[in-house]
């Protein structure tokens, strides 16, 4: 039997209601995104789920880790309500808050051949158009009006938008990413 590739894509943020709804919000910002999942796998940290966390739920059951299927899911502004089977209680879904969601990597959705998940973007080498290497993709964030990857080398940190006028090239074989560097770009946070 294989083992499931967990993907990270969220966070249990807080209780809906009383009938034990979750408000889920989504680390890529797309809050319908979790409704085209029919099962979460929810850890106590993204970290927690090999390490066999354990917390008592309600009565002295094991919640997490687990997976749990989904009942009913909808957007609601930057969040997403979700029913999990088998929580209809405030205080079961109480014991929920907090937690981290997963999905299975072979749920993913599809992606062009110009696309990527955030996730294959880690580690990367980042190279200009001449070949200079500038360091290696460490983490990305979304300032609000774009996607920004935070390149590390040694003691330096660059900020460089991921756009297509940025990006000019990514080689997932060669594990390397090439940038445009125009004027500025890479002395901006020195």
């Amino acid at each position: 039997m294989t083992e499931k590739r967990l993907v990270c894509i969220g966070k249990v943020a807080k209780v809906h209601g009383v009938k034990g709804e979750l408000k889920l919000v989504a680390f890529s910002g797309d809050s319908a995104g979790f409704c085209d999942y029919k099962a979460l796998f929810l850890a106590a940290g993204e970290t927690e789920v090999a390490g066999g966390h354990e917390d008592k739920g309600a009565g002295g059951t094991v919640l997490l880790p687990g997976w749990f299927r989904v009942s009913r899911c909808r957007p609601q502004g930057k969040f997403t309500l979700v029913a999990l089977e088998g929580i209809e209680h405030r205080e079961a879904a109480q014991e929920l808050v907090g937690a981290i969601a997963h999905v299975d990597e072979e749920a993913l959705a599809p992606l062009a051949d110009d696309e990527f998940y955030w996730r294959q973007l880690r580690g990367l080498a980042v190279v200009t158009g001449e070949g200079v290497e500038i360091g290696t993709v460490a983490s990305l964030f979304s300032n609000g009006a774009q996607d920004i990857l935070v390149v590390k080398s040694g003691g330096r940190e660059y900020y460089v938008p991921a756009t297509r006028e940025f990006i000019t090239g990514i080689d997932p074989e060669t594990k390397k990413m090439t940038i445009a560097v125009i004027p500025g770009l890479l002395e901006m946070n020195n």
